[in-house]
């Protein structure tokens, strides 16, 4: 993390919004601090002044050939926010229209995540289950890259994110399967992708998500993700939350009439299928595997798929 013109945003990231109010709402709705509270709460305010008088990365427009983007999405902007990726080669904006506002990710030609989840927010049509989907706006070539849009969920006025039983409640639904498409994982299943809205929660970045019925995947991901990167928990509390007779695991694996005694084995294989992916709790989630082979009763059970720490696909240190 670092500060970037009065701007906190990792260093992987570089954010670019329009001048004045209407670019500093843009830019607090597309980035969401994922530090400690009182911190994450500090560097947005401290984003939101920076941007309202002219301190930090401006720029109108906040993307090249954003006039044409506009007009071939239907949308008359009045701001807008940008954040360009340099990981996976994409650009996420978030557009103020007079009448409208959408979200816009512009990846490459052929950025399978984007097609992913085009293809799936299609079949939702706004919701899955009781949670509340982006709606797509608009989808396809654009120059020579791939641009999804969507309709901007609008947020409540509260920026606290979800506990832990309503992502238990969300995840769970979620398993259990929407109307349409059957059993869901979400794949990215985090604090910041679970917002608050006036009629309930939302759930937003599809990109990984596939029918499937996988149980604790996600609900896995929410807690290790909230434990290693927002609330800087211990590795034992995350295994607790999920594995513990009367945990979060045991109740979700309970509504779903599978065996709560699966939970070790579903966390193992969630950690082993997602490691390569998330450098940035590297350490965190290889002290989660060594607590699971550590745990009493081990080895019956245990099925583990994906490569195993310390094999050809080691991930960087």
């Amino acid at each position: 993390m670092k500060w970037t013109k009065g701007i906190l945003v990792p260093e992987r990231l570089q954010l670019r919004a329009t001048a004045g109010a209407v670019g500093a709402r843009a830019a607090d709705v597309l980035y969401r601090q994922r530090r400690p509270r009182t911190l994450a709460w500090v560097a947005s305010q401290g984003r939101s002044l920076a941007l309202r008088h002219g301190i930090g990365r401006r720029c109108d427009p906040p993307i090249d050939a954003f006039d044409e983007l506009c007009e071939l999405l239907g949308i008359a902007p009045i701001g807008a926010a940008a954040i360009h990726s340099w990981l996976v080669d994409r650009v996420v904006l978030h557009v103020v229209g007079r009448h409208a506002s959408v979200v816009v990710k512009v990846g490459g030609p052929l950025d399978s995540g984007l097609a992913n989840e085009a293809a799936l927010l299609g079949e939702l049509a706004g919701a899955a289950g009781p949670i509340t989907v982006p709606r797509v706006h608009w989808y396809g070539a654009w120059m020579d890259r791939l641009v999804l849009a969507t309709e901007a969920i609008p947020l409540a006025g509260s920026r606290r994110d979800a506990s832990l039983q309503e992502a238990l409640d969300a995840s769970t639904a979620l398993s259990a399967g929407a109307a349409t498409v059957g059993p869901l994982v979400h794949g990215d299943f985090s604090p910041w992708n679970l917002l608050r809205t006036p009629q309930g929660l939302a759930l937003v970045d599809w990109e990984e998500a596939r029918i499937a019925l996988e149980p604790l995947f996600d609900l896995a991901h929410f807690v290790v993700s909230s434990c290693a990167l927002v609330w800087r928990d211990k590795p034992e509390r995350a295994l607790t939350l999920l594995t513990e007779p009367e945990s979060l695991g045991w109740s979700h694996l309970t509504a779903l009439s599978l065996d709560p005694l699966s939970a070790p084995a579903l966390i193992e294989n969630y950690l082993e299928r997602t490691w390569e992916h998330t450098e940035t709790s590297w350490e965190y989630r290889k002290a989660l595997l060594q607590l699971l082979a550590q745990a009493p009763g081990r080895g019956a059970g245990f099925a583990t798929t994906g490569a195993r720490p310390g094999s050809a696909g080691e991930a960087p240190r």
